[in-house]
C-alpha cells in the first residue's frame, strides 16, 4: 500500500458496486415480489461500500498532510453529485430524501477529523451511531414511505416539511445519518487494523472475529428480522436497518476484505477492478441508464428477463471503464 492503490479495496469496492447495481435495477424495473436471495443479494452493497469510504479517508490521511479544508472540500463535491442525481435524475429537490451519496459527503469530513483519535474511541464511537438509531427508532418507529418532492413544486413545500426532512436526514431517510455514518466511521479503524494484514497470524484472528460477527448477526436477524420493509420498489433487507443486520454487515466486511485480500492478484477480479476504481462515476451512469433507458424499456419484467438485463448491463459498465484509460491518453496527447 505505500505507494501504489490498495488492489483489495479497489475490488472490494468494485463488488460493493457489482452488487448494488443489481439492486438499483431491481428497484425500478422488476416485477413484485422481488425473490429473497435477490433481496439479500443486494443488501450489503451499501455498507461495504461506506466502510471503505471511511478506511480510504484515515489512509489518505496517514498518507497526505491534507488538513481539514481538503477533506469539507471533497464532501462538499460528492453533495453537489448527490443534489445533482436527484436534480436532473430522479426530478427531485435535493437535500429531502437523502441516498447514499449524501451520508458519503457529509462522512468525509468527519472521518477525517475522528481518524485522529485511537482506535477504541473510534470503535465506540462506530458502535453508538448504530446504538443511537436504534434506541430512537424504537421510540419514533420507522415509516415504510419516504418523502420526496418533485421538482416543480412551490420552494416553500420544502420549508413547511422541515421537521419531516430533518427526521428523514437523522433517522428514516433512504440512508441516514443514523446508522449509516457508523460504517465510515468503523472503516476507518479497519484501516488502522489493516496495517497487520502482513501476519497470517492476524488474519486467522480477524477471520475468526468476522466470523463470529456474521453467524451472531445472522442469529440475531432471524430471531428479529423487523419489518423488512420495500419502499418504492427498493427491496433491500435494510428497511429499517435492525441491530441483526448491522452485526452481520459487519461480519460481511471482514470476511469479505480477508477473502480479497488473500486473492487480490487473481485475474478473475479484474472486472470488480476495474468498477472500483471508477466508483462515483459508475454509480452516478449506473442510475441515469436505469432511470431513461431500463426503466422505460423492461418495466415490471420477469426476473429471467431482469437476469439477462441485469449480466447485460454490467458487461457493458466494465466495458465503459475499459475505454476510460483510451479516452485519457488521448487526452493527455492533445495537452
Amino acid at each position: 500500500m505505500s505507494n501504489k492503490r490498495a488492489l483489495d479495496i479497489d475490488i472490494l469496492r468494485g463488488i460493493a458496486i457489482f452488487t448494488m447495481v443489481c439492486a438499483n435495477a431491481a428497484g425500478e424495473i422488476l416485477s413484485h415480489p422481488h425473490p429473497f436471495p435477490l433481496r439479500l443479494y443486494g443488501s450489503f452493497a451499501a455498507p461495504i461500500f461506506l466502510a471503505l469510504v471511511g478506511f480510504m479517508v484515515a489512509f489518505t490521511a496517514s498518507r497526505k498532510s491534507y488538513g481539514i479544508k481538503h477533506y469539507i472540500y471533497r464532501g462538499l463535491y460528492v453533495l453537489l453529485v448527490a443534489a445533482l442525481v436527484d436534480v436532473l435524475i430522479w426530478h427531485t429537490y435535493p437535500f429531502v430524501a437523502f441516498d447514499v451519496l449524501y451520508v458519503i459527503g457529509f462522512s468525509i469530513p468527519f472521518v477525517y477529523l475522528i481518524s485522529k483519535i485511537n482506535l477504541i474511541m473510534q470503535i465506540l464511537l462506530g458502535v453508538f451511531m448504530f446504538t443511537f438509531s436504534l434506541v430512537f427508532q424504537s421510540f419514533l418507529g420507522y415509516e415504510q414511505f419516504i418523502l420526496h418532492i418533485p421538482l416543480g413544486t412551490p420552494l416553500l413545500s420544502w420549508i413547511e416539511n422541515l421537521s419531516t426532512i430533518l427526521k428523514q436526514f437523522l433517522l428514516l431517510g433512504w440512508f441516514p445519518i443514523f446508522p449509516w455514518i457508523g460504517f465510515p466511521v468503523l472503516g476507518a479503524s479497519l484501516f488502522n487494523l489493516y496495517k497487520n494484514f502482513s501476519s497470517k497470524i492476524f488474519i486467522k484472528q480477524f477471520f475468526f472475529l468476522g466470523l463470529v460477527m456474521f453467524v451472531a448477526g445472522l442469529t440475531l436477524w432471524h430471531s428479529f428480522p423487523g419489518p423488512l420493509y420495500t419502499r418504492i420498489g427498493y427491496s433491500e433487507l435494510f428497511f429499517p436497518p435492525t441491530s441483526g443486520y448491522l452485526l452481520t454487515s459487519l461480519g460481511v466486511i471482514v470476511l469479505a476484505l480477508i477473502f480479497v485480500h488473500l486473492t487480490q492478484y487473481s485475474s478473475l477480479w479484474y472486472p470488480m477492478l476495474l468498477l472500483g476504481r471508477n466508483s462515483l462515476f459508475i454509480y452516478v451512469l449506473h442510475l441515469a441508464i436505469i432511470k431513461y433507458f431500463l426503466d422505460p424499456t423492461f418495466h415490471k419484467c420477469s426476473l429471467y428477463t431482469f437476469l439477462s438485463v441485469y449480466i447485460t448491463f454490467v458487461i457493458l459498465l466494465v466495458g465503459i471503464t475499459m475505454a476510460i484509460p483510451f479516452f485519457q491518453r488521448q487526452k493527455a496527447r492533445l495537452t
